[in-house]
């Protein structure tokens, strides 16, 4: 059984990279322990007909505060979508009528980013909401360690990420309990003084 699951990123019509985070919140309420892991599906719907399932590359941050990474997810074209979907480690994403569970899918389309030489965010984009655990993810043509900071508006008092070299010209910055509030700067940058800056919103 799901328990508030909330799909942070991406959200309802949102254009991705091919290579993205996908990040969120909650848990399978079944009073396991350790809590259960999840596996994450992008389901292209083409011509209105679901193809099967391309699963998540790695888990960059298990639940309750979820992050999953994809790499190499085919480009949509014309009117085709995909959807993504969660369900419980090891289980069929479909329930018994073979539908995917509604309440855990968002329909997106898929677009390969261009890889410039500088720090460029890729998600999530500017004036949008993330949870107070995400992941930021986008490109960079160089090698060097790709960090972040999540700066209130009226706090000079900033929220440090966790981040990453690039791999495959992508990186990964993770945050963990940044307070809710509003006019975040989300500033990802590396030691070249690359840098690029988005305003975010946090938001339980």
């Amino acid at each position: 059984m799901a328990n508030n699951f909330v799909i942070a990123h991406p959200r309802k019509k949102d254009r991705i990279d091919t290579y993205f985070a996908a990040s969120g919140q909650g848990s399978y309420d079944d009073k396991e322990a350790p809590v259960p892991e999840i596996d994450g599906y992008m389901i292209l719907v083409k011509d209105g007909v679901e193809q099967n399932p391309i699963p998540h590359t790695r888990v960059i941050e298990p639940p309750p505060n979820w992050t999953l990474w994809f790499e190499d997810v085919p480009e949509t074209t014309g009117r085709d979508t995909y959807t993504f979907a969660i369900c419980k480690k090891g289980e069929n994403v479909r329930n018994e009528d073979n539908r995917l569970q509604e309440s855990q899918k968002v329909k997106v389309k898929a677009i390969a980013v261009p890889v410039s030489g500088s720090v460029s965010i890729t998600g999530p984009l500017g004036n949008t909401r993330v949870g107070i655990a995400f992941t930021a993810y986008g490109t960079s043509g160089g090698t060097a360690i790709v960090n972040g900071t999540m700066t209130p508006q009226f706090n000079p008092v900033s929220v440090q990420g966790s981040g990453s070299s690039p791999i495959n010209n992508r990186w990964t910055v993770q945050f963990s309990s940044v307070p809710p509030g509003f006019g975040y700067t989300l500033r990802c940058y590396d030691s070249s003084a690359s840098d690029q800056e988005n305003p975010i919103e946090v938001r339980i």
